[in-house]
């Protein structure tokens, strides 16, 4: 009887072991694929595009290592600004913090401190992204009146692309 169990034991490890080495195999060759499916994404592709396009525009209005503030979010501001050797004038490297719990506090100082910052050291272009997070497009700007406000009087839409606004100081090309 002892002898028959073993054998028993046996054969089902065997056929777990199979199992196992079948589906260790689908599931690498599933990964695989995947893998090999992201090595070039569209969305990635896009992006580059995108910032090559918001460099070209900004290289006539920014001169080297001057200031342009971006408004975005993860569609390439910061990107564009290192290749074109251009710095921003606040700190701010995202805009979403500016249209969450606008009535507290802490989002009003923040909102302040851009404008006060902008104010300081003008850009020479403003980059609006379509793109908002977590939600919202260039409509965004209306829910902070005083950044509408000041990028009006101060400037024009100099170019308009793919998921893109830039403004021009007014007095530049």
């Amino acid at each position: 009887m002892i002898a028959g169990l073993g054998a028993a034991l046996a054969s089902r490890l065997r056929v777990a072991t199979g199992v196992l080495v079948v589906a260790l195999a689908v599931t690498a060759g599933g990964l695989a694929s995947k893998g090999a499916r992201s090595l070039a994404p569209e969305w990635i592709a896009a992006k580059q595009a995108r910032v090559r396009a918001v460099v070209e525009a900004l290289a006539p209005l920014v001169a080297a290592g001057g200031a342009v503030q971006v408004l975005d979010t993860t569609d390439g501001g910061v990107h564009a600004l290192y290749l074109l050797g251009a710095r921003q004038p606040t700190r701010f490297l995202y805009d979403f913090h500016f249209y969450h719990d606008v009535g507290h506090p802490y989002v009003e100082r923040l909102r302040g401190e851009l404008l006060q910052g902008l104010r300081a050291r003008p850009p020479a272009a403003v980059v609006l992204f379509e793109h908002g997070w977590p939600s919202g497009g260039y409509e965004r700007l209306a829910a902070f009146p005083a950044l509408a406000t000041w990028l009006d009087d101060g400037f024009r839409l100099a170019r308009e692309g793919d998921g893109y606004r830039i403004y021009a100081a007014r007095g530049h090309r």
